[in-house]
């Protein structure tokens, strides 16, 4: 049961945090799926709640986005075919997502990879790949093809990723994961490499994986209240889990809004794990639930938006990081002179630290230290005379990492392995003098000239020995 509970997360999580992606012009969305179905995934998904949360991502992503998921194992086949985001394509997502298998012999990231970043970039959307494997590479001919496809996904694919502008994000579902090379191909395309180790973490990581590849602002939270803004043009009010009941919101007027009781420009949607109202142009003021069901979440499509500039998703310890921080009012900057309240912090379960912001003009920055590794979590709170904002980011802090040639033994025979910090020092040996260079000439056979002329000599020596005695013979007859 505690499995299953924990994948009926895992589905919200991917849902919700696509719900990330809902801008004012909700026009920005490229996302690319790709989803595990070797034979092993029958241990990790053993409930095959894969289909539903396609399912779920199918009914939540905006219109105008485009998308598409594919399974991959032995080959990568389509779930569903990249394209707009309409009734049409969320029909065939739908029925297509019903019965996923998890049955293939083999594992061949690189043919996803290749599948996956076939589709080309569109100008205007910002492109995100989230890769979802429980293994390594494993390919049917053998050693050396899993190495050379292995390496190509360094050398080339990482490349072409980057190139496009697509962040490639890699969630390992199990310790049996190729981190090493899931680590690499995040930290090279500007995604996220997040792996999971049991069902405590996977809430927070995937819901904050899926949003960094689908950013949006929220409404800070405090104790089941927040507050809406003149500007929020767009709310969403999301709670995760099952309830016997359904949330219920008290607006700023007293309404009592429940799904029973839907005023004008409100909307909602409930799932196995989840429940979610949508309101258009809501009352500014305080709004709260109205019952025991929690709040998880607010997301907000406002006028005013807080914006983090160029936050990796996964880096090396020891690397200089800094947060920095702007305001829009619809897609100008705000002016400076507005006074504005930020405070932030990295948290992790470990440590806390407090970040120290400085102003310059409309950019608030402040430098950033991770010095050790593990999953860290930015907040930041945003407070002006007339609307506060959150925001959330996840962070993968990893040790150095040195390129590691894998391979499976056999089909879904999986090896366990932790990817070194750092190179071993090279000690100096003592070497022996070097051995006389032979200067004679060699053919292709290997045979100096001298070897040639005494096996030609020898040659002739028989021959004229022969030919002596041939001679002695026939003077005797006669």
């Amino acid at each position: 049961r505690t499995a299953r509970i924990t994948m009926k997360k895992l589905i919200c999580a991917l849902g919700l945090s696509l719900l990330t992606a809902l801008p004012a012009t909700a026009d920005s969305t490229d996302l690319r799926v790709l989803i595990d179905v070797s034979g092993s995934m029958k241990a990790n998904d053993p409930n095959s709640l894969r289909g539903p949360a396609a399912e779920l991502i199918a009914r939540l992503l905006p219109a105008n986005s485009r998308a598409g998921a594919w399974l991959f194992g032995t080959q990568t086949r389509s779930l569903v075919d990249y394209g707009d985001v309409d009734l049409a394509w969320r029909d065939q997502t739908v029925q297509s997502s019903a019965n996923i298998p998890s049955r293939d012999l083999f594992t061949d990231i690189e043919g996803a990879l290749k599948v996956g970043l076939s589709m080309p970039s569109i100008q205007d959307k910002a492109c995100h790949l989230i890769l979802v494997t429980d293994g390594l590479i494993d390919l049917k001919a053998g050693a050396a093809a899993i190495r050379d496809s292995r390496a190509r996904i360094e050398s080339q694919w990482i490349s072409k990723a980057k190139t496009m502008g697509c962040r490639v994000h890699t969630l390992g579902l199990s310790d049996q994961a190729d981190l090493a090379l899931l680590n690499r191909i995040a930290q090279g395309t500007g995604g996220l490499s997040a792996k999971l180790t049991g069902s405590a973490e996977l809430i927070p990581v995937i819901l904050d994986a899926l949003e960094l590849a689908l950013p949006g602002n929220r409404l800070p939270l405090a104790e089941q209240n927040f507050q809406v803004d003149e500007s929020v043009i767009r709310q969403t009010i999301i709670s995760l889990g099952n309830y016997d009941v359904p949330l219920e919101l008290l607006a700023p007027d007293g309404t009592v809004i429940t799904p029973d009781n839907l005023p004008a420009g409100v909307e909602y949607q409930e799932a196995d794990g989840f429940q979610l109202y949508q309101i258009t142009n809501p009352d500014a003021g305080e709004w709260k639930a109205a019952n025991d069901v929690p709040i998880n979440r607010v997301l907000a499509d406002s006028e005013i938006e807080m914006l983090l500039e160029s936050w990796p998703s996964t880096i090396e310890t020891g690397q200089p990081l800094n947060a920095v921080v702007t305001f829009n009012r619809n897609k100008s900057p705000l002016d400076p002179s507005i006074q504005i309240e930020l405070s932030g912090r990295m948290e992790s379960d470990a440590d806390q630290i407090p970040l120290s912001f400085e102003q310059q003009n409309n950019r608030y920055s402040a430098p950033v230290e991770l010095s050790e590794p593990g999953t860290y979590q930015l907040e930041i709170l945003a407070k002006g005379d007339d609307f506060v904002r959150g925001l959330s980011r996840m962070i993968q802090v990893i040790e150095p990492q040195v390129p590691i040639a894998l391979e499976s033994g056999t089909t879904q025979k999986i090896q366990s392995f932790e990817a070194p910090a750092s190179l071993p020092a090279i000690e100096p040996k003592e070497t022996s003098p070097a051995p006389a260079i032979d200067t004679s000439i060699q053919t292709n056979d290997g045979l100096t000239l001298t070897q040639w002329f005494w096996m030609i000599a020898a040659g002739l020596l028989v021959l004229i020995v022969g030919l002596a005695f041939w001679l002695a013979r026939a003077e005797k007859k006669e």
